[in-house]
């Protein structure tokens, strides 16, 4: 066996020991490590290590001044921003390349400054924000938002609704739930699926394949994602391989209606095994 295909193994049973609630940022490093498996994670955890180390010496008690330590620390010093120019590359939505090239996604940047700021000891959280990742600290009993591709502060609710009409229209509402937080599991599969978005844009279907797999590792089972993983399979000629991840999917499900329309995909797809 190779060793790409241990590492990928040992981090899917890891993922497996760690549930619902993985931690941020060792996961976001296991799953970047699937595309880098002979990458040394404990580097990558000493430099997260560090980051907090320098933001924790500044001291900093309310949330607006906690944010400008992240920034000062991450930005400033260490050289992170938005990638901008290259946006699309799959690099930025892997955490091992986003460390290595000081480039990324917002979610991807989102995930170090909350992982930094955790590990200094901060209270921090994603937000459910469309289009646009977000994140919230507490402190000195305020709360203040950090967009983290900008490495800036979004000042109040103008701030945030400018950026949601920017990227979903002029006509598009701010409501509650774009502040709601969301929870580590939910950030890592939205960091993910931006690869699976763009390979799937681009025919690379075999590796999106491997992406659709590593999101079941933090939604297994998902009715959604199992039944991608099999149009993909179709698509790269695997029925058969289609047709058995259905037919786990139809034993798992407990709703009637949605066991029906599995049954019926699995028959539809019988026939063409004739």
């Amino acid at each position: 066996m190779s060793g790409s295909r241990r590492s990928v193994g040992d981090d899917g049973a890891w993922f497996a020991r760690a549930g619902t609630s993985p931690d941020l940022f060792e996961a976001a490093l296991r799953l970047g490590r699937c595309d880098h498996p002979d990458a040394d994670l404990a580097r990558y955890r000493a430099h997260l290590e560090a980051l907090g180390e320098e933001a924790r010496a500044s001291g900093a008690t309310t949330a607006t001044g906690r944010i400008e330590a992240l920034v000062a620390t991450i930005a400033d010093r260490h050289g992170y921003a938005g990638d901008a120019e290259h946006y699309d590359d799959l690099a930025n939505a892997n955490l091992i390349d986003v460390v290595d090239r000081k480039r990324g996604l917002p979610v991807a940047l989102g995930i170090l400054y909350i992982a930094t700021a955790r590990a200094a000891g901060w209270r921090m959280e994603g937000l459910a924000f469309p289009h646009h990742f977000l994140a919230r600290i507490e402190g000195g009993g305020e709360r203040a938002i950090l967009d983290p591709f900008a490495g800036r502060v979004i000042a109040d609710a103008a701030g945030l609704r400018a950026i949601l009409r920017r990227l979903a229209g002029g006509e598009a509402q701010l409501s509650p739930a774009h502040t709601a937080a969301a929870s580590d599991r939910a950030i890592l599969l939205r960091l993910i699926n931006n690869q699976r978005t763009r390979l799937l844009a681009s025919g690379r279907n075999e590796a999106a394949l491997h992406v659709i797999e590593r999101m079941l590792w933090l939604a297994p089972g998902d009715p959604s994602l199992v039944g991608e993983a099999a149009e993909v399979e179709v698509g790269l000629g695997r029925i058969g391989g289609a047709i058995r991840r259905l037919e786990a999917l139809s034993l798992a499900v407990d709703d009637a209606q949605l066991k029906r329309r599995i049954d019926a995909d699995i028959q539809r797809l019988r026939t063409r095994l004739n």
